[in-house]
């Protein structure tokens, strides 16, 4: 399966959903499964691997902001190309 850069979120949401991840309710298994199968989903309108176009980042740690708990963040990072942009009917 392949989708525009443009749906990524989209995407992303219903995966989450599929795991049993909601805004209340998370555990790191069912994160992570989401996550995992995310990455392996094909976008379109993105550049290419030598330009890092598609990559994803992990960060971790304790701050005011989470009640001082430790937290997870995973994120997938996406480059847009013009010839994307511009080819993309949405």
């Amino acid at each position: 399966m392949s989708i525009s850069w443009r749906s990524s979120a989209a995407v992303f949401e219903q995966i989450l959903g599929r795991h049993g991840v909601t805004a209340g309710a998370c555990t790191m298994e069912a994160a992570w499964a989401a996550f995992e199968e995310f990455v392996q989903v094909s976008v379109e309108g993105i550049a290419g691997p030598e330009d890092d176009g598609d990559s994803f980042i992990v960060e971790w740690g304790v701050w005011d902001w989470t009640g001082n708990r430790p937290a997870l963040s995973l994120g997938r990072l996406l480059a847009v190309n013009e010839d994307g942009d511009r080819q993309d009917p949405y």
